[in-house]
């Protein structure tokens, strides 16, 4: 028995041997196996470390890239602000000329009005002008021929009064001139009331000279002077001196030539 023994546990211990060979072969291999997966998935990882690597270095690159465009970008947003400034300061100045210049406007547009009203006026003053012109023109020519008609009947009354006389000296002479001057008398022709003078019957025949001053009387009431400046032969036009007295004066009044 125990030979028989002895020759069933050799087999036995083989097989158990070959099992547990077996059983570590197997586990080996099984071991060999996972390892390998293990590396691949190892080369797997580092691949897609270095990618993501790669990758992070691509966006730090862009993240460069776009803070260095973000700082472009708001230097130009702070430019278009500091334009849109100054845009909104042009456009406020230029509304302010605008009213200015509207309110210049309005007023030019009133002295415009203004202007056009006062030349009516002018046209309106000029034509009655023109029109007091053609009646003064009328008015010189008939007192031209007034003139010319009292110097030719002036002409005849002196030569109906000519008389001879005996002669005598000279300082009796210049007595009698001034006897006769202090005793001139005279009257008033016309009275132009508009131009300021009137035509006296007193001419250059009588001994009078421009500038020399008459005194006006009617009927022995003294009224004012007047002052010769222009002188005909047989009458004279003669300037107020006294003030009020152009509204005093009328024709056929007397007229005394005032010696100092």
């Amino acid at each position: 028995m125990g030979v028989r023994a002895r020759s069933l546990t050799l087999p036995l211990i083989i097989l158990v041997s070959l099992a547990l060979i077996s059983a570590v072969f197997y586990l080996f291999q099984k071991e060999h196996t996972k390892n390998l997966a293990l590396q691949q998935q190892l080369e797997e990882t580092t691949m897609k470390y270095r990618r993501t690597e790669l990758e992070l270095k691509e966006a730090r690159n862009k993240a460069s890239e776009l803070e260095s465009e973000l700082k472009h970008t708001r230097l130009q947003l702070d430019n278009l602000n500091q334009q849109l400034k100054q845009t909104i300061i042009a456009k406020e100045e230029a509304l302010a000329r605008v009213e200015e210049l509207s309110k210049e406007l309005d007023e030019h547009k009133l002295y415009k009005a203004d202007l056009e009203k006062k030349l009516d006026l002018a046209q309106k003053d000029l034509q009655e002008v023109l029109e007091k012109l053609k009646d003064l023109s009328a008015e010189k020519k008939e007192l031209e021929s007034m003139v010319k008609e009292m110097e030719t009947k002036a002409q005849k009354v002196e030569l109906g009064k000519i008389v001879v006389t005996p002669e005598v000296t000279s300082s009796s002479q210049q007595v009698k001139d001034e006897a006769f001057l202090s005793n001139l008398e005279g009257e008033i022709l016309v009275v132009n009331k508009d131009y300021d003078f009137v035509v006296t019957s007193l001419g250059s025949k009588d001994g009078i000279d421009v500038d020399n001053i008459l005194a006006v009387y009617r009927k022995g009431k003294y009224l004012g002077d007047l002052k010769v400046e222009r002188l005909h032969e047989s009458m004279s036009a003669a300037g107020f001196v006294t003030e009020g007295l152009k509204d005093k004066i009328n024709e056929g009044d007397t007229v005394v030539l005032k010696t100092q």
